[in-house]
């Protein structure tokens, strides 16, 4: 199992913003187009696997108890059926959102540095035009009542 901190060189109790902060510079760094190291896509697919897994509180939060317990020598999971299956839940469901991960950064290889940088965090790219909609219906009752 990957320590996703590590790779995003942040602490285990960082917030969503310093993880953010952390994934763009990592990003910026490792994208292909930007790095000539023959590993650097590979290592982009971490980081953006990294991102994706400790930017959603619910991956994040199963994610750090298997973390925990693949690091945890002592667990004996055999005299306890009940938590042995819960505990195979939580690893397929985590092993199903690396897959989705690593198929999203895998498709974000193929675009430019800028365009997945800009695209994966302002809120205007997606909602201008319902901004701009909702703008002129402001504007238009301010002039209107005058």
């Amino acid at each position: 199992m990957l320590d996703y901190y590590k790779i995003l060189n942040i602490h285990s109790n960082a917030n969503q913003d310093e993880i953010k902060k952390a994934y763009r510079l990592a990003a910026l760094f490792w994208h292909p187009d930007k790095n000539p190291n023959p590993n650097a896509s590979l290592k982009f697919i971490e980081i953006a696997e990294a991102y994706q897994i400790l930017s959603n509180a619910e991956k994040r939060k199963v994610y750090d108890e298997l973390f925990q317990e693949t690091n945890t020598t002592d667990l004996n999971y055999a005299d306890n059926s009940d938590c042995f299956s819960k505990n195979n839940y939580k690893k397929n469901q985590y092993e199903d959102w690396v897959e989705e991960a690593r198929d999203f950064a895998k498709n974000n290889l193929k675009n430019p540095i800028d365009k997945i940088l800009t695209e994966s965090f302002h809120f205007i790219n997606q909602f201008g035009f319902l901004l701009l909609i909702i703008l002129g219906i402001i504007f238009y009752i301010i002039i209107s009542k005058n």
